[in-house]
């Protein structure tokens, strides 16, 4: 792994377990808030069909509540990447003197940057994928659990129990892979849109460039990147160039999904002059 990508995981570690907790906490709270239609429907079921029962958690998927998805993305955008921007500036300080801003108005500053990128089109769409994954994966997990359960014969009492017992199993098990994917993802975004910040507060002309990982675990496409003469020398407010897409920085909320989710590559800056 480069020097400049393992400092930058080193940094990044916190944020992803605490970004973790909290999506894993969000999926948590949208099962919760529907736990008790659940357990009503259940208690009413006569008829124990796959339909029947598949009728009760579809309903309630469609009624999970989308705000703790909200504020987990809010949450990691916001701590990451004014930590990130602070952490950036800071940098630039040490090499190269300006006249620094007071922390007030550069917090601020940055806070006002990632509240409207949270309300991009970008992150509003990204959001909004992410809720009707959520919802569809409480619908999958119940189906395969209905259908075993019910083939034991048992009671309905009992069926119901166990199948409330096994869903809320695989939910928790299913959520704690998707926390930690998403949190990876999203920091990695937020870290280095908070570094770009950072490095334009200080009002300093600069150039960056882009830095793979080179681990023999990150893309091809990553590693061209890196290798490519046009992001070695990039205005700071100009574009990447990652496998035919334009990106400001590593996990660009414009880049395809496949350039993006899970992606470890961070930035350099340099003053220019």
């Amino acid at each position: 792994m480069r020097k400049g990508v393992e400092i930058a995981e080193k940094k990044r570690k916190p944020f992803y377990n605490a970004s973790y907790r909290v999506f894993k906490s969000a999926y948590e709270s949208m099962l919760h808030d529907v736990s008790e239609q659940i357990e009503l429907g259940l208690s009413l079921v006569t008829n124990p069909t796959e339909e029947a029962y598949q009728r009760i958690f579809d309903s309630a998927a469609n009624n999970m509540p989308k705000k703790y998805i909200d504020n987990a993305f809010l949450a990691t955008y916001l701590r990451t990447g004014v930590w990130f921007a602070n952490d950036q500036y800071e940098s630039i300080f040490s090499q190269k003197s300006f006249v620094k801003k007071q922390i007030a108005e550069l917090d601020e500053e940055w806070v006002s940057y990632f509240n409207q990128l949270i309300r991009s089109a970008e992150i509003t769409e990204l959001i909004s994928s992410s809720y009707l994954s959520t919802v569809k994966r409480l619908k999958d997990i119940a189906k395969p659990i209905i259908i075993e359960t019910l083939a034991k014969g048992y009671s309905i009492r009992k069926a119901s129990q166990e199948i409330l017992r096994q869903v809320g199993k695989e939910w928790n098990r299913t959520n704690r892979f998707n926390a930690a994917r998403i949190a990876r993802t999203e920091v990695l975004t937020a870290s280095n849109a908070g570094s770009i910040q950072g490095a334009l507060s200080t009002g300093l002309e600069m150039e960056k460039f882009w830095i793979d990982t080179r681990d023999n675990r990150e893309r091809s496409t990553h590693l061209t990147a890196g290798k490519d003469e046009r992001n070695q020398k990039t205005p700071i407010k100009g574009n990447f160039h990652v496998a035919g897409e334009l990106a400001q920085f590593p996990g660009d909320l414009k880049l395809s999904a496949r350039e993006r989710i899970q992606c470890r590559c961070t930035q350099g800056f340099r003053v220019v002059g």
